[in-house]
Parts: structure tokens; C-alpha cells; sequence
């Protein structure tokens, strides 16, 4: 699959592991912005909207293999990554004891 960039000198094509990283750095980006406040209230049909768009971009080889299927499995892949997140920063720093006399 080739995209065409626009540089300042000569137009490029971008493809391969390079087309896939922009995918994922725009396209899903946008598709998990804040998807933890909003992904309990939508509809079946705003799901099944967003996972004709997975589809169609998985179908054109955008997305690495690795990466989930579908909508449900992208949001939930979300969720833990912030509950990951979540536990490294709340955990409690070590404090060194003051010596025993």
C-alpha cells in the first residue's frame, strides 16, 4: 500500500512499516481520544460506524498485524494501558529510614 506525502522538495510515497506508524499515530490516536469518558455511551450503531472504518483500514494493510481487530478489543487494549499507567505513577516512593542510636 503506498500514501503520498507532501514534502517541500518532491512528493514521496510512504509504505510499509512507515505507512503502518502513521496509521497508528493518527488514525487510531484519534479513534482512542478520551475513549475512556465516552466508550460506555455509545450506541451499537456509533460502535458498528467505528468498526467499518478498523475494518476498512485493516483491509488496506494499515495497520500491523499485531494490532486489535476490533473496536471493542481496541478500547479494552486502551483501558488497560491507562491502568497500567495509572499504578506505576500512584505507587508510593520509597522513604529511607531514619538510622536507629
Amino acid at each position: 500500500m503506498f500514501v503520498r506525502a507532501k514534502d517541500a522538495k518532491s512528493p514521496r510515497l510512504i509504505q510499509g512499516q512507515a505507512l503502518r506508524d502513521v496509521t497508528l499515530a493518527t488514525l487510531v490516536a484519534q479513534l482512542l481520544y478520551a475513549s475512556q469518558a465516552w466508550s460506555g455511551f455509545i450506541k451499537s450503531e456509533e460502535k458498528a460506524k467505528l468498526q467499518s472504518v478498523l475494518n476498512k483500514t485493516a483491509r488496506y494493510g494499515f495497520l500491523p498485524e499485531w494490532s486489535p481487530k476490533t473496536i471493542d478489543e481496541l478500547l479494552e487494549s486502551s483501558d488497560i494501558t491507562l491502568f497500567k499507567a495509572g499504578l506505576k505513577k500512584s505507587r508510593p516512593r520509597h522513604t529511607p529510614t531514619p538510622p536507629t542510636s
